[in-house]
């Protein structure tokens, strides 16, 4: 994978104003995975929380940002394919 990467440097070089775009959304989505493995299990939160009620109301909680990351995420990587297809289209 890397060397073909590094094959294709130059023309990867061209879409360069939507890397940051695509960092953002790798971030929310690193963001989300945590958040993912810890609601799966009540352990972490445990860990926290003492009392079971405050338990369940984070998990529910946490669960709601988790997947308002997600759908934000794939709001910046679609964003971020528009524009890789924007430059695409002005090159042409």
């Amino acid at each position: 994978f890397l060397i073909y990467v590094a094959s294709k440097w130059k023309v990867i070089q061209i879409f360069q104003k939507s890397f940051s775009i695509f960092q953002i959304g790798f971030i929310l989505s690193l963001i989300m995975v945590v958040l993912d493995i810890v609601t799966n299990n009540n352990f972490f939160i445990s860990l926290i929380v003492s009392d079971s009620s405050q338990v369940l109301i984070l998990k529910q909680w946490l669960s709601v940002l988790e997947d308002s990351i997600k759908i934000f995420a794939e709001g910046i990587f679609i964003v971020g394919n528009y524009q890789c297809w924007q430059i695409a289209k002005s090159l042409i």
